[in-house]
């Protein structure tokens, strides 16, 4: 009968702590788990690369070190798959809760499905969460160019400066062309023909 090693009793108890004050991904979760805790030892003999010259216990030290970097892995990925069994822990689920919280800030689908990969998240599950979410793009675009755009700005004297900010601004924000297009020339709808 072939025994599984249960994780450290001290992971699962860190893993628990973090996923108790918000949501995490799959990649982000293991990766905080991987961090030494403050006072660990990294194990690490960088900048000792004088000393390792002929010592063959310190070529020892590296082998061990590198065994159990890779044992505290499999007790992680061991972990965090249990975690997913039980629901603790969905990419779909932080997905979900990312793109609500970052768009009501004003963030694009562009933006959010790179900050979604960053954090490891497939683009499966990036697409599940952009298209279940309740937000439409076109009009947080416009929202978002209103908050920015102001009539009495210094840059009124030259209308084209203002939006090609305006156009910046929206892009970086993670809004498609399509959608500042259309913030635009809702923004601008208003406006003198002498402003834009």
């Amino acid at each position: 009968m072939k025994k599984t090693s249960k994780p450290d009793r001290s992971l699962r108890t860190q893993a628990l702590d973090l996923l108790s004050r918000r949501d995490y991904s799959r990649r982000e979760l293991s990766r905080k788990l991987a961090r030494p805790k403050p006072g660990e030892q990294h194990g690490d003999l960088t900048g000792a690369d004088h000393l390792l010259s002929d010592d063959p216990l310190l070529d020892d030290h590296e082998v061990l070190v590198e065994d159990a970097a890779a044992t505290a892995e499999v007790e992680r990925e061991s972990l965090l798959d249990e975690f997913e069994e039980r629901g603790w822990l969905s990419d779909q689920r932080f997905s979900a809760a990312f793109v609500r919280s970052r768009a009501g800030r004003g963030l694009g689908p562009l933006r959010l499905t790179q900050e979604l990969r960053q954090k490891g998240v497939s683009a499966d599950e990036i697409r599940q969460a952009l298209d279940e979410c309740e937000f439409d793009w076109f009009e947080l675009a416009l929202q978002t160019a209103q908050r920015k755009y102001r009539p009495d700005s210094a840059d009124r004297k030259d209308p084209r400066k203002q939006k090609a900010a305006l156009t910046r601004f929206l892009m970086y924000r993670g809004f498609d062309s399509e959608q500042i297009r259309y913030a635009l020339e809702a923004v601008t709808a208003g406006a003198d023909d002498d402003e834009f």
